[in-house]
């Protein structure tokens, strides 16, 4: 699905982590949501590629089992918007914002295996 830049930028946090069973953390959450999502492009975050990763593993000197379950991981983004609007919110928040959100980390929620996906 396609979406405007003007149907981005109106995507809600809380159908968003509704869709996660994370609607109980919205609040976490919440600190430039609009901003971010702004930003946002569906099926085009660099980090969740299978190069970005492997070579980071590689750079990181990650051990060849750790590195390819990253990379098996990789599949439950796909066509998993909700999922890719968080992960990409989360890379917002350390990369991209002006606030230090470093001290928040151990806040964010954990996403269940659960989630539908």
């Amino acid at each position: 699905m396609v979406f405007k830049i003007e149907e981005r930028k109106m995507i809600d946090l809380g159908k968003t982590l509704k869709t996660l069973n994370l609607a109980f953390a919205e609040k976490i959450w919440r600190d430039d949501w609009n901003l971010s999502q702004k930003s946002f492009l569906q099926d085009k975050l660099f980090f969740l590629s299978s190069n970005f990763v492997l070579n980071s593993c590689q750079k990181l000197h990650m051990p060849r089992e750790i590195t390819e379950e990253f990379l098996q991981a990789l599949s439950m983004f796909k066509g998993n918007e909700a999922l890719q609007r968080l992960v990409w919110h989360c890379h917002f928040l350390l990369f991209q914002s002006s606030k230090d959100q470093t001290g928040k980390i151990g806040s964010w929620s954990m996403i269940s295996k659960d989630i539908a996906f």
